[in-house]
């Protein structure tokens, strides 16, 4: 992919580039503490359950949201349909 040309084009590919990254160390982060919690939670039921509720869960939806608004606003080059050029 050639970077953008147009000033939009560069700053939807750094908000994607940041969205990217943070919602990617978010869902990591997330989906690790979530896990994490559900291994306390078999010793102490309600420390485990405050723990997914409180935090673990919602960095993880958070995260995936972020990946997703990442992959929407990522700049995609233009097909040329006269010229028949596939999408890229």
């Amino acid at each position: 992919m050639k970077p953008p040309s147009t000033l939009s084009g560069r700053i939807r590919l750094v908000v994607a580039g940041l969205a990217l990254l943070t919602g990617g160390s978010a869902a990591l982060f997330g989906a690790t503490m979530t896990l994490l919690a559900m291994r306390a939670g078999r010793n102490d039921p309600r420390h485990g359950g405050a723990m997914i509720l409180g935090g673990s869960v919602p960095l993880l939806i958070a995260g995936v949201l972020l990946l997703a608004l990442a992959f929407t606003i990522w700049p995609r080059e233009r097909r040329n349909r006269a010229r028949g050029e596939p999408a890229a």
